[in-house]
């Protein structure tokens, strides 16, 4: 993948009318459709560009393990930061979003949703979703069967 994305993402943040409004910066990798990987080093950058603007980062790796070609293969974003100063972004500001329905082929099947964060309040609102979900779901299509 082209590493003219973190110049992309810096000029359309500096274009927008309203930059206060940007809470977070969303990156599907590997790339859909084509299975691209970005490389650590871009993936680095832009978590870097976050970190001076204030944005979460967000990472979707819903076809992580579906990725084709590339010199270096997947990386996922949670392999780059840690606890110290050399990690180039607050592990509480990267978040990762991960489904294995599109990697097992599965695409109807929504009830195996995970998000990866150091953030306790995000991780606390994705379970009471999930919590929620799996209650009121099953009620929902129980007219279905009857």
């Amino acid at each position: 993948m082209s590493s003219k994305i973190v110049e992309e993402v810096k000029d359309a943040y500096s274009k927008s009318p309203h930059p206060s409004r940007i809470k977070a910066l969303v990156m599907t990798n590997p790339h859909n459709p084509i299975g691209g990987c970005y490389s650590p080093t871009i993936l680095q950058d832009l978590m870097k560009f976050c970190k001076t603007k204030g944005l979460h980062y967000i990472s979707v790796e819903i076809f992580a393990m579906s990725a084709f070609g590339g010199e270096e293969g997947f990386t996922s974003a949670l392999s780059l930061v840690h606890d110290g100063e050399e990690s180039p972004m607050d592990p509480r500001h990267v978040h990762v979003i991960y489904s294995m329905s599109k990697d097992f082929g599965s695409a109807g099947l929504r009830m195996v949703r995970c998000c990866f964060s150091h953030s306790t309040a995000l991780l606390s609102l994705q379970y009471a979703n999930f919590v929620s979900y799996l209650h009121v779901q099953p009620a929902s299509h129980a007219s279905i069967f009857k």
